[in-house]
């Protein structure tokens, strides 16, 4: 495209030459008089800071349907009611009728309808990951707990053994010293 100065561009826009020297300055173009011209970059550099400026991002939003209605028109020629009730049909009078077709088609962007889904997809998938990973915390918790306890019962079962083999130790002892005790009487009581 041929390149226009600022006032034949401020002109195209409709807006006064001097907001849209000060629109140019902000943008960030170099200082620009009115009778010097714009180049389509400048363009571009200018539409893209008012976007930013006005909220948008900085390519412009392109439609995600497109609806087309179309209509067409075709005539039919209807036999009159003299014609019809006569036995043979002859060639007679008719009357032409209009029939208006009306047709509505909307064409959705495969790539905004691939979006949503890839969203959805994603969505799900990570409802289930949080899902699998809170049921694995919970099984994990479970077999602590039933690990703890197999714990405590294996050493409360170790403690009792322990416990009857001592009696065992000191029951025999006993004996044994009582053995003894009556083993020395005996044999004081033969001397």
């Amino acid at each position: 495209m041929a390149e226009v100065t600022v006032i034949q561009f401020a002109d195209v826009v409709g807006i006064s030459i001097e907001r849209l020297l000060a629109q140019l300055t902000d943008a960030g173009l170099a200082e620009k008089q009115s009778g010097d011209s714009i180049s389509d970059e400048e363009k571009a550099t200018l539409l893209t800071y008012l976007r930013r400026m006005h909220g948008k991002d900085e390519t412009g939003t392109e439609p995600t349907k497109v609806t087309l209605k179309r209509k067409s028109v075709t005539e039919l020629k209807v036999p009159t009611e003299r014609s019809r009730l006569r036995s043979r049909p002859k060639v007679g009078p008719s009357k032409t009728v209009s029939v208006e077709v009306r047709r509505k088609r909307t064409y959705i962007k495969r790539s905004a309808v691939a979006d949503k889904e890839a969203a959805r997809i994603e969505k799900e998938t990570a409802e289930r990951d949080r899902i699998q990973a809170e049921k694995e915390t919970i099984l994990r918790r479970e077999e602590e707990a039933r690990a703890a306890i197999q714990r405590e019962k294996d050493a409360a079962e170790e403690a009792a053994l322990a416990e009857e083999q001592r009696k065992q130790a000191e029951h025999a002892a006993a004996k044994e010293a009582e053995i003894a005790t009556l083993a020395a009487q005996a044999a004081a009581s033969v001397d």
